[in-house]
């Protein structure tokens, strides 16, 4: 009744199949895959230029490249620049200044294309502020 029922060795093989188990190996984006992922980014950014249109499609689009502007060329966050829109895109705050309902990450993803742009006078500072959306959708391939 007390009888292991292991196969001669039985203990002996358990132990050493539990020492000499390996991890699983996780690839991931390092070493070899580095020209892999590169291409991917390249493929993607280049469909998304191939879409690209560099206009406004909503008053969206506007009201956050209007705070980008404040922020790129005064350190402000008003969107005063869309006053003439009312509150459709904003709200006026206690300082009489019109302010985004929009959330702030776009705006300061934009950001540094947009100010880059201000500073370089060949490139439209719109059009480079919507490139942003072109290098995250790269950058979501790498």
């Amino acid at each position: 009744m007390g009888e292991s029922r292991l196969p001669p060795g039985g203990r002996r093989q358990q132990a050493e199949g539990a020492k000499g188990h390996r991890p699983p190996t996780v690839h991931g984006a390092g070493g070899g895959d580095a020209p892999l992922v590169l291409g991917v980014a390249c493929l993607l950014f280049a469909v998304y230029l191939f879409t690209f249109s560099g206009s406004y499609h909503s008053s969206d689009e506007m009201s956050m490249l209007v705070a980008t502007d404040s922020l790129a060329r005064r350190g402000a966050w008003d969107i005063d620049l869309l006053r003439w829109m009312e509150e459709q895109q904003g709200s006026f705050g206690p300082d009489g200044h019109l302010y985004s309902r929009k959330g702030i990450g776009t705006t300061l993803a934009a950001l540094p294309l947009y100010w880059l742009a201000l500073r370089l006078q060949e490139l439209g500072n719109v059009q480079a502020a919507m490139l942003t959306n072109a290098v995250v959708t790269g950058l979501t391939g790498a």
